[in-house]
């Protein structure tokens, strides 16, 4: 970077005024630091706590190419992106990966103790003991739109080049999600479920209907953010498939069957 300049009466004119944030800023003496390009990651999952008891997603963001991460913001347009209102705050930046591996298909019952998930990442994660586990740690939701299966796994082993991790100790099919267990294919997408994780709540009204989305990072305009088009169906608000099934024909040849229904509510 070369500057001329040509020196004037700094007695001239003084100003007071206080300008906006810089876009980007140089700290350290490393060179320039810039926000990069946000990624948005939209989860049309089971809710994950009660209180989530609507027709909303979920939602991560990350900074790609960038060098710094001072949060974001997640605008939603009604209107075809006309206008856009912001609907979440994003404080934490997504822990995230991508599958080596399909995942093939386990018990979802018990701990599946044969299969490994190999996911190439930057982040770093972190081994828990079984009751940490079963308390609901360690819980990310693995495929793509349309198939994520809920996991939590026990094991964390970092393996080098390229950075990956292999987990073990999976709990499979969490939240209602086993029809999705064997469904992952090479190149998908993990997302931790942890604090980088957010709600938008969103109403019934819009299940079905394309909505754009924009991940608007700190310094970043939103006219200059990725547009991201996506379409609620309401998983959220479908209760989880029944249980032990079972039927027999009583002595008059007719066919009885039973189950247990499951809710959505205060579930695993």
């Amino acid at each position: 970077l070369q500057v001329e300049a040509v020196r004037d009466d700094d007695g001239v004119f003084v100003s007071y005024a206080a300008g906006n944030p810089p876009a980007f800023s140089v700290g350290g003496g490393n060179g320039i630091s810039t926000p990069g390009t946000a990624e948005l990651i939209i989860l049309d999952i089971p809710l994950l706590v009660d209180t989530d008891d609507n027709a909303g997603y979920y939602a991560v963001v990350n900074a790609l190419g960038g060098t710094t991460w001072n949060g974001a913001g997640i605008f939603r347009s009604p209107d075809g992106g006309v206008t856009y209102t912001q609907v979440a705050t994003v404080v934490f930046e997504g822990t995230t990966g991508t599958l080596i591996d399909a995942l093939p298909s386990g018990p979802y019952t018990v701990v599946d103790e044969g299969n490994a998930l190999v996911i190439e990442s930057d982040e770093t994660f972190e081994s828990i003991v079984t009751a940490s586990l079963l308390a609901g740690l360690n819980a990310a939701a693995i495929g793509a739109p349309g198939r994520w299966e809920i996991i939590q796994f026990r094991d964390a082993e970092y393996i080098e080049s390229p950075a990956s991790w292999r987990l073990t100790g999976l709990l499979r099919g969490r939240r209602g999600t086993e029809w999705a267990i064997g469904l992952s294919q090479v190149g998908d997408t993990f997302v931790l479920l942890g604090s980088a994780l957010v709600r938008i709540d969103s109403d019934a009204s819009f299940i079905g209907s394309s909505r754009p989305h924009k991940a608007v990072l700190t310094g970043v305009s939103l006219e200059a953010s990725p547009l991201t088009d996506f379409t609620p169906a309401g998983v959220a608000l479908e209760p989880f498939s029944p249980v032990d099934a079972a039927g027999y024909r009583d002595t008059g040849g007719d066919l009885e069957i039973t189950w247990k229904r499951r809710g959505r509510i205060s579930q695993e």
